[in-house]
């Protein structure tokens, strides 16, 4: 009779339960690297048995122009860099997830960045602003060396 019972028991229990433990957390890297002009794909762990993805919202904690997101809400989100930053300085901040079903809140550490080619031009354009010219400058002066000893009268 105990075999029978447990026979019963064990059939009653749905053989392939939904593992919610990861539900609504987001399937990355704790922390990203992006470069100007990138865009990213993120997600959640997203199991219809586990809640309902559609209740969760995403936002990042930063300035608007470092970022635009194609949707708010979902379990898929797309993070599109922006196309420049102030003299290429490395900016990081969250990428943040918040779902109504269950205890799920998760965030993703994203840092933008200037690439080689972007930091070299800036390099470049420094160079080129403090070789300067222009009336003031220190070349200026050779054009006025002939013309020093024009006004001296020799005895």
């Amino acid at each position: 009779m105990g075999l029978i019972l447990l026979g019963v028991l064990l059939a009653l229990e749905p053989a392939d339960a939904a593992d919610c433990s990861q539900w609504g957390q987001i399937s990355s890297e704790d922390s990203v690297e992006l470069f100007l002009n990138e865009t990213e794909t993120f997600s959640i762990f997203d199991d219809a048995a586990c809640g309902d993805s559609e209740g969760c919202t995403w936002w990042l904690d930063e300035d608007m122009s470092l970022w635009s997101l194609d949707t708010q809400t979902g379990s898929v989100v797309i993070y599109l860099a922006p196309s420049s930053l102030v003299d290429c300085n490395p900016v990081s901040f969250d990428l943040n997830v918040s779902c109504v079903d269950g205890p799920t809140s998760d965030a993703v550490t994203l840092t933008l960045m200037c690439s080689d080619a972007e930091l070299q031009d800036l390099a470049d354009a420094e160079v080129t602003t403090a070789s300067g010219g222009g009336c003031g400058s220190p070349s200026m002066a050779f054009l006025f060396l002939p013309l020093i000893g024009v006004g001296v009268r020799r005895r």
